[in-house]
């Protein structure tokens, strides 16, 4: 008893309150790709997409900055934005038990992707710009998102004339 009372202070007559409270963590994890180098322009984004979960690196350290990004990269990306869970069945055949299939089934089910036929979404295809409008398009629809003019005028891109039926809304 007389060694608790040295190293508290408090007698046994002393009343004790007790007060819980969440102290939140005060710094994030670093992030260290050896391809990323924190004076690059794009450093803080890349610590931003990987500290929020939205992307995880190529590897444990490398990222990859000036990689194209593929059809199953975009979708994981808008996936994990979400928040949301899938377990469906894509019904693509060229998607099943891939890392990327939740992620898929889940923008297939709400109408963000259709894929490039009936059976195939195409994976490993590097999105065309055309590609990612219409996706991004349709996940700001999926989101209750102002999506603009969708009568808006073509003309003034000198590609106008080689869009896709499919994206000339997005």
């Amino acid at each position: 008893m007389d060694i608790e009372n040295k190293l508290t202070g408090l007698k046994s007559t002393d009343e004790v309150v007790v007060t819980f409270e969440k102290i939140e963590e005060t710094t994030k994890p670093t992030v260290s790709f050896t391809d990323v180098q924190s004076t690059d322009w794009y450093a803080e984004a890349v610590t931003y997409a990987v500290e929020n979960g939205l992307f995880q690196g190529t590897s444990a350290t490398t990222f990859e900055p000036n990689a194209n990004m593929n059809r199953a990269m975009l979708v994981t990306v808008l996936y994990r934005m979400s928040g949301e869970q899938a377990k469906a069945d894509t019904a693509f055949g060229d998607v099943a038990h891939a890392w990327y299939a939740e992620a898929v089934a889940w923008a297939k089910t709400n109408g963000i992707v259709s894929g490039v036929s009936a059976t195939q979404f195409a994976p490993n295809q590097n999105v065309t710009r055309e590609q990612m409008a219409a996706i991004l398009y349709r996940y700001a629809q999926y989101k209750g998102q102002e999506t603009g003019n969708a009568d808006a005028n073509l003309a003034a891109f000198a590609d106008a004339n080689t869009v896709s039926s499919y994206a000339v809304p997005a």
